[in-house]
């Protein structure tokens, strides 16, 4: 009588999982929907490829913090999967582990990792400085999420993702980068942290990786309101002076002169002269009301400035004699003191504190001459 031979398979002990949130300093703020992840293994795309585990103390953070994050943005994490000495080279090399974003605060506010979009990517990241010993058959088979409700109200509580790893030898070290989404509007008042972590993890045959309890909070989202970034606005108007009846076009530059501070919430208001008619806007979403228009900019990073357009034209009844030169005017950051034909005025925002007001606001006067503008064409 003759036996098959026992196939060795792998146990718990065989495999580690590190899990780390790459350091949102180092990688744009995406917003979903503008990059696609790879399926199953690649390079990260060009737009977050330096969100990485890496190699080095400090390439990737165990827990975020307000000031460098943008609401509404894609958020990457990163899981050090280690295939250790010990794994027979007869195992399928097959893991599996499961994990979680809090889709509101530790006590329950209505702030978190969008529910909406729970996991929009999840690949193994063949170009992270972190692998070692990759062969290329190291892939995410299959992933899914769901949104879990935990307690009686309404609110999705959680977001569970399952991943499974497939393609791990021996010594491997391999990266696997999860993308979840923020959400990209915080309630006034709302405090404490959003937590995530490690459910469990198990190899092919369902035996226990032991993943320990760590988290990795965003902490202290009320900072998301008193962090400190200076916003500033200025503008420029295109041609000064002009005549009645012609094209007058706005150009606003509006700035976050934080050094490390993101500014969430960004908006800017624009009054139109009422001497003047829109005619479009660009850089920005807006609504407009009247003679009044407002751009949702959303966030801006340190050092970030966007540029937003207004076009307008300029009535026939406009005043020209209020400056009587042929001069243009200058803008400021004050009410002009001087007579001016006509005045455009913006202001901006944001829900993040700002340290200095007095460059949040800017008029600009433009001299109108008395003569119509000559259509060339006739």
């Amino acid at each position: 009588m003759s036996m098959a031979p026992t196939v060795a398979q792998a146990d718990g002990g065989d495999f580690s999982i590190t899990h780390r949130a790459a350091d949102p300093v180092d990688y744009p703020h995406i917003l979903p929907g503008t990059v696609i992840a790879p399926i199953g293994n690649g390079t990260t795309p060009d737009a977050l490829n330096l969100a990485e585990y890496g190699d080095a103390p400090g390439d990737s953070v165990t827990s975020l913090a307000p000031k460098n994050i943008a609401l509404g943005q894609i958020v990457v994490y990163e899981y050090l999967i280690e295939a250790k000495s010990t794994l027979p080279a007869t195992d399928p090399g097959i893991i599996n582990f499961t994990y979680y974003w809090d889709a509101e605060t530790e006590n329950n506010g209505d702030f978190g990792y969008d529910e909406n979009y729970g996991v929009i990517g999840a690949f193994v990241d063949t170009s992270d400085d972190g692998n070692l010993n990759l062969d290329g058959d190291e892939n995410i088979s299959a992933f899914s999420w769901s949104g879990i409700q935990n307690d009686a109200d309404p609110l999705i509580d959680t977001i569970h993702g399952t991943f499974t790893v497939t393609g791990l030898d021996a010594n491997d070290k391999v990266v696997v980068e999860v993308w979840v989404v923020l959400d990209k509007t915080i309630p006034s008042g709302v405090k404490n942290n959003v937590a995530s972590g490690m459910i469990n993890a198990s190899t092919s045959e369902g035996d226990k990786i032991n993943v320990g309890t760590n988290k990795i909070p965003l902490l202290q989202i009320g900072s998301f309101f008193t962090e400190k970034a200076d916003i500033s606005v200025i503008k420029y108007d295109e041609p000064d002076p002009v005549n009645l009846s012609e094209y007058l076009n706005y150009t606003l530059v509006v700035t976050n002169n934080a050094l490390d501070v993101v500014a969430n919430g960004v908006n800017a208001t624009d009054v139109l002269d009422t001497n003047t008619t829109f005619v479009s806007a660009n850089g920005a979403p807006y609504t407009i009301n009247g003679n009044m228009l407002n751009f949702t900019i959303g966030a801006l990073s340190p050092g970030q400035n966007v540029t937003l357009t207004i076009n307008t034209t300029v009535k026939s009844t406009a005043p020209t004699n209020n400056d009587t030169s042929t001069n243009p005017e200058e803008g400021s950051a004050t009410p002009p003191i001087i007579p001016y034909d006509l005045l455009n005025f913006v202001s901006v925002k944001a829900i993040t504190s700002d340290d200095n007001p007095d460059n949040n606001t800017y008029y600009q006067p433009t001299n109108v001459l008395g003569n119509p503008a000559i259509d060339i064409d006739n």
